[in-house]
């Protein structure tokens, strides 16, 4: 049965991998800075929404 855990092993570091990637993603597209001449429109924000 090695070859069972070799399979296990390959799987579980390429999750690993990918969820790496996912992260880095993630944390790449949240720290963008808004687009030149983005305005956002007053009372559309959450804190600051009507609800």
């Amino acid at each position: 049965m090695p070859e069972v855990t070799i399979l296990v092993a390959v799987a579980t570091m390429l999750m690993v991998l990918g969820l790496g990637l996912f992260l880095s993603g993630i944390y790449c597209f949240r720290a963008r800075p808004p687009a030149p001449g983005y305005t956002p429109l007053p009372g559309e924000n959450y804190p600051a929404g009507s609800i």
